[in-house]
């Protein structure tokens, strides 16, 4: 399971790295961020290319949108997230 994820803060206007601690882990002194539970819509693309992940971020607001389940929620720590993989 990814335990880091990267977002564009709104509201201070920048990029923000999160790791996702579990229980047994210390925080090293870094401020904690309670990150409500919730269903969360993902989608997989190559990382650098931006004509999909817009492509792909849109059909996903679309559905939500559409959808008669779900809503839309933006809020302050509840922005889009993303999580590259490098190969190695």
């Amino acid at each position: 399971m990814p335990r880091d994820f990267l977002f564009f803060d709104e509201e201070k206007q920048g990029m923000v790295w999160w790791w996702a601690l579990s229980e047994d882990m210390d925080n090293g002194g870094n401020e904690v961020v309670d990150f409500e539970g919730g269903y969360y819509i993902t989608y997989v693309y190559k990382d650098g290319d931006e004509e999909t992940n817009s492509k792909l971020y849109n059909q996903a607001l679309e559905y939500i949108k559409n959808s008669e389940i779900f809503e839309l929620d933006v809020r302050q720590n509840h922005y889009a997230m993303g999580h590259i993989i490098t190969p190695s």
